[in-house]
């Protein structure tokens, strides 16, 4: 690979305003680079610290001098970047893929590759991972790497915490629900011996002649 190009003054397209897509735009904004992006809908001002432009997918390629994939894979964005886009992409666009290797397809884009259409490709994902294009392979002007984007001790340890984190709330509510259906369980036995036994009711009498002798005529009730 020869000369590069400085990121002052470049246009940078981000695909896939999200998360991901909007902490992008913030480490290239300290690069004076113009930064613009297309999503399904514009984002809150919120995820849009550098106050990025919100323009149209066909903008974005035909105006940005780096793109950047930043897109969920679906049945809508599977090879969502193919020999048509890289037909409207100016000359010498440099293509950035950390999402999802479907999202391109690889052999458009090795032909735009071979063509100088695209003067470089930053790949981290593959359309038919765990293998990739010879084209890719034996290309100069790919950088490629494997997905080891969480691959660091403090992702490690911020994921174990986490993990642990859930484990202990399953842990409580697994016993919160043993809990209850033991106590579930002993109120609906009570409630059980208590409708086994019939409540008769009696009218008001003097005497009931077995014993049951009210003075004050109130209500006798004997239990069966």
């Amino acid at each position: 690979m020869g000369l590069g190009h400085d990121p002052e003054g470049k246009t940078l397209g981000i695909l896939g305003m999200g998360g991901i897509g909007s902490a992008v735009a913030r480490r290239a904004a300290p690069f004076d680079m113009n930064i613009q992006y297309h999503n399904r809908r514009p984002v809150d001002a919120d995820q849009n610290p550098t106050n990025a432009k919100f323009v149209s997918f066909e903008e974005l390629l035909s105006t940005s001098d780096v793109i950047s994939v930043h897109l969920p894979l679906s049945d809508t964005t599977r090879h969502l970047i193919g020999r048509a886009e890289f037909a409207m992409m100016k000359e010498g666009v440099v293509i950035i893929n950390t999402a999802r290797g479907k999202i391109i397809d690889e052999e458009a884009l090795v032909e735009a590759l071979d063509n100088g259409k695209v003067f470089a490709a930053g790949l981290d994902v593959y359309e038919h991972e765990p293998d990739i294009h010879e084209g890719l392979i034996k290309s100069d002007k790919a950088v490629l790497l494997p997905h080891v984007g969480t691959a660091t001790f403090e992702t490690m340890v911020s994921g174990l915490y986490i993990l642990c984190l859930v484990f202990l709330l399953y842990l409580r509510l697994r016993l919160t629900l043993y809990y209850a259906s033991k106590e579930w369980n002993s109120w609906s036995s009570r409630m059980s011996v208590a409708s086994s036994r019939r409540v008769v009711y009696s009218p008001p009498c003097r005497s009931t002649g077995n014993g049951n002798y009210d003075p004050q005529g109130q209500q006798v009730l004997r239990a069966r």
